[in-house]
């Protein structure tokens, strides 16, 4: 509105204080954000293939029922053959129509087609993405890139100085820890 020599008349805003938050995927990134969440005065509600135990989270749900009760879906899980397409047309309309999805975890999790005919349609309030079914840069006609209430970056959640000398942090201690015969992260 500013680079277009506007006010702010006509925009209103939203506080997360009293507002639900659905974590789909409650590993070590969806607990950061359940506590983030929390500090805001959310209340945080999980869905997760195991059983969570973690002070930030309210209550464990099904799917269904934290798209149904959720207004913002924040998306932590890996992509799987399980979690392939998990959020399409059927998922989005279980979602209130003042509910916004949040996709950091993987593009392929979310069917890109049917989010964006959704916000089209005004089935949910908004998106905001991170990733998407294939790494930018987007082709020009990429359907999120012309979809209403839609946030889009490039695959930059994680990029900060600190984030990589963590990273990186990992990689060695990981390393020592198998040559002293102790192996971490076993998959």
């Amino acid at each position: 509105r500013c680079r277009e020599g506007k006010t702010r008349d006509g925009l209103v805003g939203n506080l997360l204080w009293g507002k639900t938050v659905g974590i789909v995927g409650a590993g070590a990134i969806g607990k950061r954000t359940a506590m983030l969440c929390k500090a805001f005065g959310c209340r945080v509600i999980a869905y997760s293939r195991s059983k969570v135990k973690d002070p930030a989270m309210d209550e464990q749900v099904t799917l269904d029922e934290l798209l149904e009760r959720a207004d913002i879906v924040s998306l932590h899980c890996p992509l799987t053959p399980q979690t392939r397409g998990m959020i399409g047309e059927r998922e989005l309309v279980k979602m209130k129509k003042s509910a916004f999805l949040i996709n950091t975890a993987r593009g392929g999790v979310v069917d890109t087609a049917a989010l964006a005919k959704a916000l089209e349609q005004g089935v949910i309030a908004g998106a905001a993405c991170d990733v998407f079914d294939m790494e930018p840069p987007l082709p020009q006609d990429y359907p999120l890139l012309h979809s209403p209430n839609t946030l889009v970056t490039p695959h930059i959640a994680f990029a900060s100085r600190e984030s990589m000398e963590q990273r990186a942090r990992i990689v060695f201690d990981n390393l020592y820890s198998w040559l002293e015969g102790k192996q971490m992260n076993a998959v």
